[in-house]
Order: structure tokens, then C-alpha cells, then sequence
């Protein structure tokens, strides 16, 4: 595939050894201490900077997928160059499930939903099942950052959820009901190690999770959207 700007992207972008979910915090869990929650904690200036390393990576992986959409976007593209661009696709959508880009992961989600109309019938049922897969491990990934590092990310849960229901992610997850989208965060589960040799298993605390009264307020309170 001769488009320059992909290939500009690509060799722009240097996978950073930092995972996003845990090293842009200064206070994550790490194991339990006699049932209790043991954090390790780094300095402001370390957070910082390592979030301003992870932003620099996200930003490369942003413009990938607005190059890889600008391509999709046109009416015609030859089967070679297809396989090449969902490769490319899924190999970055990896990377941001792995270390906590959500919202960049949407971007390479969408990039799936454009690649849908270069398919026939029976490619677009199984990617449909790969978009579900993939908005599900973002919501995952959002629980995960809760568990280990306290805050709350259920509005951005939320956007995430309404974003299905606007039909970003097209017409499948649309139908997707709301519950099974809630649940996807609510019920995530982390094993961790115990001082005294087990493994427990700690989950969202009740304040952090999507009730479906929280839900509906963020989408009345958004554009007026409604739940079905």
C-alpha cells in the first residue's frame, strides 16, 4: 500500500514501556497486606512524566487510526491492501487494550465499523462479534484502572455506552442491551496476591459502579438521549 502518510504514522509511533493503567498514578494496589490493600505509591514528577510519555504514544496511535479511517473512506480498496489495514487495525487496538488507551482504543473501534462496508455478509457478522469483543475489553479496562488505582470511571463508562447507543460502533451494538454493556464493568473482577501465600479476588466498590439511574441521567443530560 503506497499511501505516505500511513507509513509516516506507523514508523512514528514507538511503543513506550509504560503501562498507562498503573505507571501515570501515583498510588496503585499491588497486593493485599492481612486483607488489607497494599499501594505502591511514586513521586508527583514520576506520574507526570510518565503520563506525558503515554500521551506522546497516544497521540501517535491517534493519528494512525485518522489515517487508516481516511483510507477506508474510500469507495474501492483492492483485497491486500484490506487484510494489511485490519492488521494494522487490531495490532494497535491491542496495544491500547493492553495498557489503558480507552478512549484512543474507540478511535480503532470506529476504524472497524468504516472497514465494515468493504466486506461481504458473512465477514460483517464476524466482525460485528469482534467490535462487541473489543468494546467490552474497553469497558473491562476502565474497571480495571478503578480496582487498582481508586478513582471512579463511571461517566466514562457512560460516553462509552452512549457512543453504542448513537450508533458509533454500528447498528449491532446498538441493539446490545444496556445491562450486558453495565455489567461488562460492574462485575469485573482482579486477583491479587496475599501476604500469607492466597489469591483473592476484589472487585469495583458500590460507588463506582453504573447503576442503570446514573446511566439514564447521563444520557438524558447528554444531547437527550434515551435507554432501551
Amino acid at each position: 500500500m503506497e499511501n505516505l502518510k500511513l507509513v509516516e504514522a506507523l514508523k512514528a509511533h514507538k511503543e513506550i514501556k509504560i503501562n498507562y493503567i498503573t505507571d501515570t498514578q501515583t498510588k496503585v494496589l499491588t497486593h493485599l497486606e492481612k486483607g488489607e490493600r497494599a499501594y505502591l505509591e511514586r513521586t508527583k514528577q514520576e506520574a507526570t512524566t510518565n503520563s506525558l510519555n503515554a500521551n506522546k504514544e497516544k497521540e501517535q496511535l491517534s493519528n494512525i487510526a485518522e489515517v487508516v479511517s481516511s483510507i477506508l473512506g474510500k469507495e474501492q480498496i483492492i483485497k491486500e491492501d484490506l487484510e494489511y489495514l485490519y492488521s494494522i487495525i487490531i495490532q494497535k487496538l491491542e496495544r491500547c487494550v493492553e495498557v489503558g488507551y480507552q478512549l484512543v482504543g474507540t478511535e480503532f473501534i470506529e476504524c472497524l465499523v468504516a472497514y465494515r462496508k468493504h466486506l461481504g455478509r458473512d465477514g460483517v457478522v464476524k466482525l460485528d462479534e469482534t467490535i462487541k469483543s473489543y468494546i467490552l475489553k474497553t469497558i473491562n479496562g476502565y474497571a480495571k484502572r478503578a480496582i487498582t488505582d481508586g478513582n471512579s470511571y463511571r461517566i466514562r463508562v457512560c460516553e462509552i455506552i452512549k457512543m453504542c447507543k448513537d450508533g458509533r460502533f454500528g447498528k449491532k451494538m446498538q441493539k446490545v442491551p444496556l445491562r450486558e454493556l453495565t455489567e461488562a464493568y460492574n462485575s469485573y473482577t482482579m486477583t491479587f496476591y496475599e501476604t500469607k501465600g492466597n489469591y483473592n479476588t476484589l472487585k469495583l466498590v458500590p460507588r463506582d459502579t453504573v447503576t442503570r439511574k446514573i446511566l439514564d441521567a447521563y444520557l438524558a443530560k447528554t444531547a437527550g438521549a434515551t435507554a432501551n
